[in-house]
């Protein structure tokens, strides 16, 4: 699989890893020079009634200013998608792109 990000444009190679648990999913990413090596994880979990998504990239080497960034990134695009599965709500992926998918 891969993962874009529009500005600067950058595209990843990701692996998924096999995981024996269905309510997680895990991927290694192949390429980047600092994302190579890093993992996303996503995990479902039952909370009172509600699903909860967790969500970690991990394994960076360094914290850089790239590192800083992408954290942030992160954190809107899981915002975004909390707006969609609660109430329907689509807006862009990233500010100024105008697209919603």
């Amino acid at each position: 699989m891969e993962l874009a990000f529009p500005e600067p444009t950058a595209v990843y190679r990701l692996t998924p890893i096999l995981k024996s648990n269905s309510w997680a999913a895990e991927w290694l990413c192949q390429t980047g020079q600092e994302w190579a090596g890093t993992r996303l994880l996503f995990e479902l979990k039952e909370t009172g009634g509600k699903t909860q998504l967790g969500f970690t990239h991990a394994d960076w080497k360094t914290e850089t200013h790239d590192f800083v960034s992408c954290s942030k990134v992160w954190e809107e695009l899981m915002l975004r998608l909390k707006l969609v599965a609660e109430d329907g709500t689509l807006g862009p992926l990233f500010p100024g792109d105008g697209k919603t998918s």
